[in-house]
């Protein structure tokens, strides 16, 4: 199978053998090869081809019976395939081109890193932490005694997760959980304890995997500073459509193909798509990922609908591969919630968690923010909403709310001056508009920000005060980590006081993926009079407990089709995001009309990914609509170009889907008329 999809990808196993195998021609070429290949592959090695792995051995399933016994056998052939099929196309590919481009091939060898690599990113790591635990308890000490106290309890947190990070290292790589409250420290303390487990255990590499690209930049930023310029070169790969092409050099997307390189940051899509595809292109990487620490940034936003099969590779990665993963989160789920069938709700077993005392942590920030939940049952209306956000003190706050409709029209009930974010926005317009909000906040004048949930997880921002709309009760807890962040708020006398998140519900209705979320908070707060405490691990236990009974575990079948060896219908199941009937639009926005110039007259993977910041996604049904509005050009059948004529792109919210002027169809001409 191997070989026959080493060009094509991997076929389906039940189309394959009759298709393949049992004709005389194919049967013949097989059977020369086997005779022959064996022999003349253990010449080259000067030894014996190995045997099968011990874990596919029949000695290693003995703990199974029966169906069970059988499953579990295929899943393992199922994924060694996949692990085996890595490594020859990598192999092919590299030492093709070495035959046909020796260029890029000396390029890829001359920008490997250095044996001791992750030693001196390590180091580096170390004095940027010194260093910024020398700058915050500086700026700590200048506040009025009453406010230091509980300034001082945050950097006492973030000291303690890195000392407790750092004595995890040491154990044996496995399963580890660490359960941070926001503003915590976790994005570099688990990076050290990265670094420092992979040179304990003589592991090859870490790979971050974060879910939203909304804030991949961010953490990226974050390591390339700690590393200084021992991230340089191939050290740091970023490997995300989000990339600037300033980082996306040929050195980075040389490394992005088959992830060759000491650090790896990428998507949760990007990561788990790969283990689950046929193409040879997306598979290419997977047997690098064997022998890596493996660090899962925000894990609660895994997909509820795909944990099945994502928490049973996670465990092959972990009993067969020599992973060892790292699960990060304000909000842990339930990762080790117990049923009887362990093949129905596969867990993860034996996690282990790295912060000694979950509980003193949460404690010691609970006093930062004070949580207002009585308005979290009966709607409010934007109007009523606006109109409380206008009134002093309330001059620096932050709205979140579900819906991109809803930010739109709350923002514009503010008035000029309020911020806007949401996905109808361009990446490289947020970013602009982050760097803003960050300015703002640094000064002393008014910042009131209206977000959909893009804002939420790992965005480093710090309000006095924080609105959200009921939903989940950790996207609640995500909420509250933009409030009084620092601990560093006080009142007019230098007395230490909380910020606030007041939880509404908005007068719309929540989007469908979302509505199991709210459901089961306001069941929860119905239960509880009222009240939620956001500082109480349990609180998470309960509520995951609950929506994880609601929503089926494997919900797209995608465990049925690896049991049939059905390579591509697995790859076509497993969907992390939905984009089916999903268009992308390159928007005008910045230098965008610039860049789309170079993709129409040199149009190859470079001047494509140049257009990526620029790029927003729409439902078919919006896409249509701009079609027939005139507004779309199609340049060589790849890009779907915003033409900028009328407002269609907003310099606040972005993309205006029901505000179109038609252009002249005259004016649009593709590249191929």
């Amino acid at each position: 199978m191997l070989v026959a999809g080493h060009h094509s990808g991997l076929p389906p196993k039940l189309n394959f053998e009759p298709e393949r195998l049992t004709r005389a021609e194919k049967k013949t070429r097989l059977d020369e090869a086997c005779r022959g290949g064996g022999a003349e592959i253990a010449a080259l090695l000067g030894h014996a081809l190995p045997g099968a792995p011990a874990t596919l051995r029949p000695e290693a399933l003995a703990a199974w019976t029966g169906r069970e016994r059988l499953q579990e056998s295929l899943l393992r052939h199922e994924f060694w395939t996949r692990m085996l099929f890595s490594a020859l196309i990598d192999a092919d590919r590299l030492d093709t081109e070495r035959f046909k481009d020796r260029e890029r091939a000396e390029a890829r060898q001359a920008s490997k890193a250095g044996a001791d690599i992750l030693k001196e990113l390590r180091e580096k790591l170390g004095r940027r932490l010194e260093a910024v635990s020398r700058a915050a308890h500086v700026r700590t000490a200048a506040l009025p005694d009453a406010a230091r106290a509980r300034a001082e309890a945050v950097l006492k947190l973030r000291a303690d997760v890195l000392a407790a990070c750092r004595r995890a290292a040491e154990r044996i790589p496995g399963r580890h959980s660490l359960t941070v409250p926001t503003g915590g420290g976790k994005t570099l303390s688990a990076l050290a304890f990265a670094l420092d487990h992979a040179i304990r255990h003589d592991l090859r590499r870490v790979i971050v995997v974060i879910p939203f690209t909304s804030i991949i930049d961010q953490t990226a930023a974050v390591y390339r500073e700690a590393f200084g310029d021992a991230g340089e070169g191939i050290a740091l790969v970023e490997h995300h459509s989000n990339l600037e092409p300033s980082r996306d050099t040929y050195e980075n997307r040389l490394a992005s193909e088959n992830w060759d390189a000491p650090v790896i940051v990428t998507t949760s899509v990007q990561f788990f798509e790969s283990l689950f595809s046929a193409r040879g292109t997306a598979a290419r990487k997977l047997h690098n990922i064997a022998r890596s620490v493996v660090v899962f940034d925000e894990v609660q936003a895994l997909p509820h609908h795909l944990r099945t099969p994502i928490f049973d590779v996670l465990n092959r990665l972990v009993d067969h591969y020599g992973v060892s993963a790292l699960f990060c989160t304000a909000t842990q789920p339930a990762l080790e919630l117990a049923r009887s069938n362990r093949r129905a709700f596969p867990n993860l077993p034996g996690v282990v968690e790295v912060v000694d005392d979950v509980q003193a942590a949460f404690d010691a920030v609970k006093e930062r923010v004070e949580v207002d939940c009585s308005r979290a049952l009966d709607p409010t209306t934007w109007e009523d909403l606006a109109a409380e956000l206008r009134e002093p003190g309330r001059g620096r706050v932050l709205v979140i709310v579900q819906r991109r409709d809803d930010a739109r029209a709350l923002c514009e009930l503010l008035g000029p001056g309020a911020f806007h974010l949401s996905a109808l926005m361009c990446a490289a317009h947020r970013r602009e508009v982050l760097a803003r909000i960050a300015g703002a906040l640094r000064g002393g004048g008014a910042c009131r920000v209206v977000s959909t949930t893009l804002v939420e997880a790992g965005v480093d921002l710090d309000f006095p005060v924080v609105y959200r709309d009921l939903g989940g009760v950790d996207a609640l807890a995500q909420a509250a980590g933009r409030c009084n962040r620092e601990g560093r708020l006080a009142d007019e006398h230098g007395r230490p006081i909380p910020g606030r998140l007041i939880v509404f519900r908005s007068p719309s209705e929540p989007p469908p993926g979302l509505r199991p979320g709210d459901d089961t908070t306001a069941s929860l707060l119905r239960e509880q009079e009222g009240r939620l405490d956001l500082f109480d691990p349990s609180t998470y236990r309960t509520y995951f407990s609950r929506y994880f009974a609601d929503v089926t575990p494997d919900a797209l079948k995608v465990m049925e089709a690896r049991l049939a060896r059905d390579f591509p219908e697995t790859e076509i199941r497993f969907r992390m995001i939905d984009d089916q009937g999903r268009a992308s639009i390159v928007v005008p926005y910045g230098d965008a009309a610039e860049r789309v110039e170079a993709y129409r007259c040199a149009p190859c993977r470079s001047t494509l990914r140049d257009l990526q910041p620029y790029i927003v996604d729409v439902p078919q049904s919006q896409f249509t609509t701009l079609v027939r509005g005139g507004v779309i050009e199609a340049i060589h059948d790849q890009v779907n170009w915003l033409v900028a004529i009328g407002p269609q792109y907003h310099p606040t919210f972005g993309l205006e889907v029901e505000r179109i002027i038609p252009a002249d169809p005259a004016s649009l001409i593709t590249s191929q008329d």
